[in-house]
């Protein structure tokens, strides 16, 4: 009898034994799949810096672009209204010129001063369209 119980708990111990071992390998392939989900989400974090980083580099040149379109523009206007002048305040000068050139003056002023506004509201619109969907940190 005594062998019978030493051979039942043998049994049950082996038994146990193959229980625990499948268990380990059954933990040890979970463990192995989260590793491999750590290192997948590892890299879509790292795209995900690189994607966010390329669009901050592009709102920062889309901002010194609209800057320098602005810039540039208000010295053209300026050296047009000057260079514009010139004829103008001669022909403003001579008596018999004086009225059509004031009406052409008026005309060419008013012309130039919608083309420069156009100008900046469309650079505007450009630059604060970018702002508007660019992500900040």
């Amino acid at each position: 009898m005594l062998l019978l119980v030493e051979l039942v708990l043998t049994l049950l111990l082996i038994g146990a034994t193959a229980r625990s071992a499948v268990v380990v390998r059954r933990r040890r392939a979970e463990s192995l799949l989260i590793a491999a989900s750590n290192e997948r989400l590892d890299h879509v974090l790292d795209e995900n810096e690189r994607v966010a980083k390329a669009a901050r580099d592009v709102a920062a040149a889309v901002e010194t672009t609209t800057t320098a379109v602005e810039l540039g523009t208000g010295i053209v206007r300026a050296s047009h209204e000057a260079i514009a002048a010139i004829p103008f305040d001669v022909l403003d000068s001579i008596p018999a010129t004086r009225a059509a050139s004031k009406l052409a003056r008026e005309i060419h002023d008013e012309t130039a001063a919608g083309v420069y506004r156009a100008i900046s509201g469309v650079n505007k619109a450009i630059g604060d369209a970018f702002k508007t969907r660019t992500p900040r940190t």
